[in-house]
């Protein structure tokens, strides 16, 4: 029971803070990628430019990406932190 709550703990605040940084890294870019779309759209900007400025925002997106994982593998390295912290607690409480 203490490794499970452990884990809802641990993966929810997780997963509950990944979708607010998805839900962030959107709306911080959705109107530059709109506006970007729309000069290209209306020749405004060249085919090059508009591609760069794409592949710009792929470069940011791998970026949140990258800080996702590592935000991930954190949890999971506290998780195991916490599972052997219960384990060992578990072990001591045996011992006569």
């Amino acid at each position: 029971k203490d490794i499970g709550d452990l884990a809802k703990k641990l993966f929810k605040d997780f997963v509950n803070q990944a979708k607010a940084d998805g839900k962030q890294f959107v709306g911080d870019h959705k109107e530059a990628f709109v506006r970007r779309t729309e000069q290209f759209k209306n020749g405004e900007i060249s085919e090059t430019n508009y591609k760069n400025g794409l592949l710009n925002l792929l470069a940011l997106a791998k970026m949140e990406r990258l800080k996702q994982e590592g935000l991930a593998q954190v949890e999971i390295d506290k998780f195991t932190g916490g599972v052997i912290d219960i384990l060992i607690d578990a072990g001591l409480r045996a011992i006569p």
